[in-house]
């Protein structure tokens, strides 16, 4: 009679390193699936935004001259939002990648304005969810944690004197002895690359039946918009913000699509279709990116919430972020664009799998760094960085 018998400890330590190699295999196997899938996503956001700005320099002579919003100084110190400080007594001769990306945002790709009315409450529900993760322990919440100053200092009231915007700029007054930031000073639209090949009146002017002030005194619309008295789309007179922002809200929408300049759009709007990042339906395009299962990435959820520009109201405690469409690459990170005046070229990219890349106005090579004060591991670091971007 046979008596059964387990397996034996040699026998075990066989089955388990089996077992861990056919692991490994598995998890190489999907690691380059998941990385060939991300490259391809890379490359067709790539080709559809280069689509588009060939359609925008057939248009109008030039590439979009998106404004700098930030210096190009990769030298330049960055707060807890990553937003350059702009003073000269805020340098760091070093290297570092916080200062970097700060310097390749300088012309953003992403467009930000703010949430329409009937959004407010979703934000208010989520900054009050925010608050709570911030506090919870827990290795699931460390994230929150590690962006605590930022959460909680933006939602409990901007109180970041000089550093409310780029170049030092700061009004402050004192409101029920909370020192309050300028609205002039504030970056309510954050005029990206998409506000360029995107009909922008069309999304920009839909909190203004709420918000009318917003078109009157903020810097960041007029400084960009304070020439464009277009003809009304169907031949009627000047057509003026709030006469814009009144159809945008009252069902007239036509009327704003059959401006020139929003018109335009439409010529290249079939390239967007799937690759925004929280994006809309234009002149008939679906232009919302989806996840695999084909729903649309959600605007406000704890897991998107890092949101690089916070607006404050009248009310100091009256915090909310900003809205946003943006491109991002197959690894979940915005694309880079660069373009000089008088923009008759102009530089896309995607800083890869590694998430880093390295400014295409500074030359890698060591006579480069050596001027400007780095070091040769310093160019080994700039070309490890730039290694894996694409284009």
């Amino acid at each position: 009679m046979k008596r059964n018998r387990g397996f034996t400890l040699i026998e075990l330590m066989i089955v388990v390193a089996v077992l861990v190699t056919l692991m490994a295999i598995m998890f190489r196997i999907m690691g380059i699936g998941a990385d060939k899938e991300a490259m391809a996503k890379t490359q067709r956001h790539l080709q559809g935004v280069n689509n588009a700005l060939s359609g925008y320099f057939a248009a109008f002579g030039t590439y979009p001259p998106v404004k700098l919003q930030g210096a190009r100084d990769i030298f330049s110190q960055v707060d807890v939002y990553g937003v350059q400080y702009g003073q000269n007594d805020r340098r760091d001769n070093t290297l570092k990648w916080s200062n970097v990306k700060a310097a390749c945002r300088s012309q953003p790709v992403g467009v930000y304005f703010p949430f329409s009315d009937n959004s407010m409450k979703a934000v208010e529900n989520l900054s009050n969810e925010l608050k709570e993760l911030c506090q919870m322990d827990g290795e699931e919440f460390k994230k929150y944690r590690d962006n605590a100053e930022v959460l909680m200092r933006g939602f409990d009231g901007l109180t970041r004197k000089s550093e409310i915007s780029i170049g030092g700029r700061s009004d402050t007054s004192e409101t029920d002895g909370t020192k309050t930031a300028d609205w002039k000073h504030v970056q309510v639209f954050r005029f990206g690359l998409l506000s360029f090949l995107l009909p922008r009146y069309m999304f920009m002017t839909r909190a203004a039946t709420a918000r009318p002030w917003l078109y009157d005194d903020m810097a960041q619309w007029l400084e960009n918009n304070e020439d464009q008295r277009e003809h009304h789309g169907d031949g009627r007179t000047i057509y003026r913000w709030q006469r814009m922002a009144y159809d945008m809200n009252e069902g007239h929408r036509r009327y704003v699509a059959m401006i020139p300049s929003q018109a335009v759009c439409a010529r290249w709007m079939p390239n967007f279709e799937g690759i925004i990042r929280y994006g809309e339906t234009f002149f008939g395009i679906d232009t919302v990116e989806r996840d695999a299962d084909g729903v649309a990435y959600g605007r406000l959820s704890p897991e998107n919430a890092y949101p690089e520009v916070f607006c404050p109201s009248g009310n100091p405690s009256g915090q909310y972020m900003l809205d946003k469409m943006d491109v991002l690459d197959g690894w979940g990170n915005s694309l880079y664009y660069y373009s000089a005046a008088p923009y008759q070229g102009y530089d896309l990219w995607s800083s890869g799998k590694n998430g880093k890349t390295f400014p295409p106005w500074i030359p890698t090579t060591q006579a480069e760094f050596n001027r400007i004060g780095l070091s040769g591991s310093d160019l080994e670091t700039a070309l490890s960085w730039k290694s894996d971007d694409v284009r």
